[in-house]
This record gives structure tokens, sequence and C-alpha cells, in this order.
């Protein structure tokens, strides 16, 4: 949503629904491709090396993508306003990204289906 209104440095740190990912060659794909995949084979494998598929998230257990953390972390030390869009803000490691921005006096915006609040002072 955020990169369809023309953010440009957002950081899906639990990945998104929209990409599929191979758990054998780390492969991206499109869910277009899997559409395509299910015409043909159940369940659907990667066009690439036949292995299984699933959603490009994060799911309980797993743990983050380490580079777009670095870069999550590394983007927050100089941000001025940080939102967080989705998240209830319960799960480490990224739980602790908004505290570290607010102790920096940059402003934080919540937006999660649990809570809102926005801390605009500084």
């Amino acid at each position: 949503m955020q990169q369809a209104a023309g953010s440009r440095n957002v950081f899906e740190l639990h990945g998104n629904t929209r990409r599929i990912v191979c758990l054998k060659c780390g492969q991206h794909h499109t869910m277009e491709a899997v559409y395509q995949c299910l015409e043909t084979r159940l369940p659907p494998a990667c066009p690439d090396c036949g292995g299984t598929l699933k959603p490009d998230v994060v799911f309980f257990g797993e743990s983050l993508p380490a580079d777009v953390l670095m870069r999550a972390i590394s983007e927050s030390e100089s941000c001025d306003l940080f939102l967080v869009v989705g998240s209830s803000l319960v799960v480490q490691p990224a739980a602790a990204l908004p505290v570290a921005v607010r102790r920096k006096g940059a402003r934080l915006l919540v937006f999660s289906s649990v809570f809102c609040i926005g801390l605009f002072h500084t």
C-alpha cells in the first residue's frame, strides 16, 4: 500500500503476501506465476527447481530477513519520522525499533488494528 502511494523507503520486516519464495532455492516469484503453476500441479512448485513455495512472509518461529532488518535499523537511526503500519509491536526485534527512534527524538506514528497512537512531541 505504501509503495503504491509513492513511498520509496519501505522496509517490510515481515514480508508481504504479494510475493512467493521457494524454500529450496530462495528464488522469489509473483502470485501470477503460482496461479499458472496451479493449472498443472498441486501443490504448486518452484518453476526453477521444483521446491516448495510459500508466501514471502515471516511466520512465527522464523527469523526476520537479516538484510532488511539491518537496513531498517540503519535508516531508523537518522530518520525524522518513523511509521509503523500493521504491527502489534509485541514481537522482537521489530518492537524495539520505535522505542529506539523515540529515544533519538524522531516523531513516531503507529497505525495498528490493535491500537493507534501518534507521538509528535520531541
